[in-house]
């Protein structure tokens, strides 16, 4: 990866992968960088730079567009959403999430994005948010029955029933071993 850094995101369009934002100088220095690589030809190119600086972002790809979801820039938490369409190698700016979160977990379906928990004011949290790209809107959802920042999160669809699975994180100081299961419908 031509430029060094951390707490950066990563999603694949149309086989390409692109690692945007993330941080050099621990947790300061916020980077705006974006850099795609195409396994086709194993090589790097430097794309347009994200408007908002920031690490430690959510990444979720919808309608051939990535949508970058909060974050911290140089340690404040952001709500910040930009969405960077690559076939004019352009970002426009979103509608923000209704909370600044630092790791948040991000998962699509259905077109629509969901943002789950994160590190929200002072602490984890259990906020559970979907972004429609389609409208530009937020719809708050029901809460996560727990907190927790720095999730993984996937979709599982069989048939015409999809789920979205968030995995372990962080609460507080805690490491968390927990599954949690959710339809968003």
């Amino acid at each position: 990866m031509p430029t060094a850094r951390a707490a950066l995101a990563v999603g694949v369009i149309s086989g390409i992968l692109y690692a945007v934002g993330g941080v050099n100088q621990r947790g300061f220095n916020s980077l705006n960088t974006v850099e795609a690589y195409d396994p086709s030809t194993d090589s790097w190119t430097t794309k347009a730079s994200m408007p908002t600086a920031r690490g430690d972002l959510g990444i979720g790809i919808a309608d051939g567009k990535l949508y970058a979801l909060g974050g911290q820039k140089n340690g404040a938490r952001l709500a910040a959403v930009e969405a960077y369409d690559p076939a004019t190698n352009s970002w426009s700016t979103k509608r923000s999430m209704p909370t600044p979160r630092v790791g948040v977990a991000v998962g699509v379906m259905d077109g629509r994005i969901f943002a789950l928990g994160g590190y929200a004011c002072c602490k984890s949290t259990h906020k559970f948010d979907a972004y429609d790209p389609a409208t530009d809107t937020w719809t708050t959802k029901p809460s996560m029955p727990t907190n927790g920042e720095y999730m993984a999160v996937g979709v599982i669809k069989a048939g015409t029933r999809a789920v979205l699975y968030v995995a372990g994180g962080l609460d507080g100081p805690d490491y968390l071993k927990t599954l949690k299961a959710f339809n968003p419908r």
